[in-house]
């Protein structure tokens, strides 16, 4: 006899095919479009040495004139309207191409910590995320919004590289530092407090302001996309619950588990990218 009130077991690979599905659909679409915009180009081109060169004054006097006239001028309300939406398209897809990369993170915190998958590659990931060019960039977005943050950034890249004995511990704690400076400087302690409804964890420490509510404080007042704001939510729950399970381990003389400590730096690392996208830097 088959027990109806079993839970059902979520099935995460379905919700990854759905989206590579959307992903693939939205590609494709986009580039129906780029033809679409090239037929557009095509005849706008063919057309301007006409408009260029043809007296503006005989348009005013004839009926057919002026609707001419009405209809560019119709046209180049569209073309601006189409531009202004190509603009919101790029910046949500920039935006998912972040997201994209926070999703190759977990997935590796989720191997490391969770279950290994023998036909999973690490490998890849790496290789799809990282590169010296996508690190620069942070960088400079980091050191030009916060100079003190952007050396924090900087280090964690020269740690890895540079420390040879035990780089993946060494690396987890300005990891914990940088994401703490700009949490701190998105969601200061005083605007936090000011929040109606807020009210300290611990009732012994009524002033302090606690990760998680500095976090959903700066989604909030700084991440104006919906979607967007509960994706860069739930990564940074995310690398907060890797933190605390590895904070035993940091915090002891017990040898730390290289893969781990380096999928959780490497997860880390990637919702401060993450907020640097959202936050436009």
């Amino acid at each position: 006899m088959v027990d109806d009130n079993t839970p059902k077991i979520f099935q995460p690979g379905k919700l990854v095919d759905k989206i590579l599905k959307d992903l693939k659909e939205v590609k494709e679409l986009h580039l129906k479009a780029a033809d679409e915009l090239d037929h557009s180009i095509q005849i706008v081109s063919a057309v301007k040495p006409y408009w260029d060169y043809a007296d503006p004054h005989l348009f005013q006097a004839t009926p057919t004139g002026t609707t001419s006239l009405e209809y560019l001028r119709a046209m180049s309300d569209e073309a601006a309207s189409l531009y202004t939406g190509a603009v919101d398209v790029y910046a949500q897809a920039r935006a998912f191409s972040s997201t994209a990369s926070g999703l190759g993170t977990v997935t590796l915190t989720a191997h490391s910590f969770i279950t290994r998958v023998n036909v999973f590659t690490p490998l890849s990931v790496y290789e799809a995320i990282e590169g010296p060019e996508r690190y620069e960039k942070y960088v400079n977005k980091f050191i030009a919004f916060d100079p003190e943050l952007g050396r924090l950034y900087k280090q964690i890249s020269e740690v890895r590289i540079r420390t040879l004995s035990h780089p993946e511990k060494s690396i987890l704690s300005d990891i914990r530092q940088g994401y703490d400076h700009l949490m701190r400087k998105l969601a200061p302690d005083d605007e936090v407090r000011a929040q109606p409804g807020w009210k300290p964890e611990d009732p012994q420490k009524p002033k302090m302001v606690t990760r998680l509510q500095r976090l959903e404080y700066a989604a909030q007042k700084h991440i104006r996309d919906d979607n967007h704001r509960v994706t860069i939510l739930a990564s940074s729950k995310h690398i907060l619950a890797v933190h605390t399970e590895l904070n035993d381990l940091y915090h002891t003389e017990k040898p730390m588990d290289v893969d781990k400590a380096r999928a959780a730096s490497q997860t880390m690392t990637e919702v401060l990218n993450q907020w640097a996208d959202a936050l436009g830097l």
